[in-house]
């Protein structure tokens, strides 16, 4: 599974840095239990803000700590 999507980063810096959040796309496969986790929480009637979370979680770990 992949996910494209966009994002904001920014960063906690002095001011006057270059740190200001800017706005990023991003794409990044994410592990085959994370479809079945987001396809068995729909299944179970989870709306669109319970599946964003499960995206938000996967994506977050994949991209920052992988």
């Amino acid at each position: 599974m992949a996910i494209y999507t966009r994002t904001r980063f920014g960063f906690a810096a002095a001011a006057g840095s270059s740190d200001d959040p800017r706005a990023r796309w991003i794409t990044q496969h994410l592990p085959g239990e994370v479809a079945r986790e987001l396809f068995a929480a729909r299944d179970a009637g989870a709306g669109e803000q319970q599946q964003t979370v499960i995206l938000a979680r996967a994506l977050g770990h994949a991209y920052f700590r992988q």
